[in-house]
């Protein structure tokens, strides 16, 4: 009466016993399936691998495995069947045979794989629609960062494990940092925090970044870290610091004509 699928296992891979439970999971009654190969009904993909494990296991004098493969049903579609097995002995320690107890986890499988999906599909978005994506942990230390952080600038190997503020690459002025560390103590979301991204080997500058990021929590409620985005703002930061600087001279040069135009007002009045 079992929910799992319970069998016994000749050392070759031949059936000797299958629980009830085959019928209602598999389709197949055990008297259509005792006495053949359990290697019969596995996916061909899944076969040689399983095969090879346990060919080696056998050699050392033991079987313990845990494992999951895929399992032809009586309709013709393959289950994911995650398995147990272990080696039964006689008393003088010889093999005599396998017990195996296997459970469907097809519809895990699936969940995983669409959950897999899914966080591809995001990723590959937050590639297109930024130039960074990071991720830290609970103790603000970077435990992601998104490929174009390594493409564009080869900081992902030395960055991961390190907070933003004790970052080689990373410059801001303290009055930002504090800001920002006052910001996440708090657990508040933050939006255009602008750093400077250095090469600390050469002193030379790489790239402005305006970074924004939020707190995320897990489904207990539990602080886990932050997670956001980062955009390369340096030509626009060029612009910037362009037109402030074209505001100064225009700034100094109507200074200039105001007293020019004061010096000649006083020259006519004169």
């Amino acid at each position: 009466n079992m929910r799992d699928l319970v069998s016994l296992h000749e050392l070759d891979g031949t059936l000797r016993f299958a629980s009830n439970s085959f019928k209602r999971i598999t389709g197949y009654s055990p008297t259509e399936i005792v006495g053949r190969s359990f290697y019969l009904w596995l996916h061909p993909d899944d076969v040689q691998g399983l095969r090879t494990e346990l060919d080696r296991q056998l050699r050392l004098g033991r079987v313990e495995l845990h494992t999951e493969f895929r399992y032809r049903h009586q309709a013709g579609h393959f289950l994911w069947l995650e398995c147990l097995a272990a080696s039964v002995h006689d008393r003088e320690g010889h093999m005599t045979h396998i017990q195996a107890s296997s459970r469907d986890v097809t519809e895990r499988r699936r969940a995983l794989s669409a959950l897999r999906e899914s966080e591809e599909r995001f990723r590959r978005i937050i590639e297109f629609t930024s130039d960074l994506y990071w991720e830290t942990d609970a103790e603000y230390r970077f435990t992601q960062l998104s490929m174009g952080a390594q493409k564009y600038l080869g900081i992902v190997p030395r960055s991961i494990g390190t907070r933003r503020w004790e970052n080689p690459f990373y410059d801001a002025p303290n009055e930002v940092w504090e800001a920002h560390k006052a910001d996440i103590a708090a657990r508040r979301p933050f939006k255009d925090l602008i750093i400077t991204m250095v090469d600390p080997e050469l002193g030379k500058m790489l790239e402005y970044t305006s970074i924004s990021g939020e707190p995320f929590y897990d489904d207990d409620g539990k602080f886990r870290g932050y997670r956001g985005i980062g955009r390369f703002i340096t030509q626009q930061k060029k612009y910037e610091l362009d037109l402030a600087e074209r505001t100064r001279q225009l700034s100094d040069v109507n200074a200039e004509l105001s007293k020019e135009a004061s010096r000649r007002r006083e020259l006519e009045r004169r």
